[in-house]
């Protein structure tokens, strides 16, 4: 097994490997700028996505951002096709998407490899507002293992154990 493949089996990239984008992260929507990784990534992994290859600068922790397709300073960050934070410089694809309050809570668990300086600023969402005039409520369905009996009362459970232990 190789150095590489040795890396990748624990969760994480090796620094300057190369690696199918497939492998290492997910893009949530169509439209996206930017992907999701799955693993945590190095620095200097090379990502091969498509007919285009790119390189990571930094450090790329699971389920944190990288650029996808060059996105201008001011531009929006979009993940599920909902901009969640404007780029503070001109980005390329590998860079890491990171804001101040991220590269803070990091910074105190001394986690290696990331940028000094944020990549973004986050930007407020607008809140969700329920329209109950299109609101349509079901039939609560039975839940499974209670034969109809509440789940609460003592002769709903008696004899009965989660399907998981702790």
């Amino acid at each position: 097994m190789t150095s590489q493949q040795t890396t990748l089996s624990t969760g994480g990239s090796a620094s300057g490997s190369t690696i199918d984008f497939g492998e290492v992260a997910v893009i949530p929507e169509p439209g996206d700028n930017c992907a999701v990784a799955s693993r945590t990534l190095e620095a200097d992994t090379v990502i091969i996505h498509g007919d285009r290859q790119y390189q990571l600068g930094h450090r790329v922790m699971e389920g944190h951002r990288f650029v996808i397709i060059p996105v201008a300073a001011g531009a929006a960050l979009l993940s599920w096709n909902t901009p969640f934070a404007t780029a503070l410089r001109d980005l390329a694809p590998g860079d890491y998407v990171c804001t101040q309050p991220v590269l803070d809570a990091l910074a105190v668990r001394d986690v290696p490899g990331l940028p000094t300086e944020p990549s973004a600023q986050n930007v407020m969402l607008d809140p969700y507002e329920l329209d109950e005039t299109t609101l349509i409520i079901g039939d609560q369905v039975p839940q499974a293992g209670h034969r109809g009996r509440s789940p609460a009362s003592p002769a709903a459970t008696a004899g009965w154990a989660p399907a998981t232990t702790w």
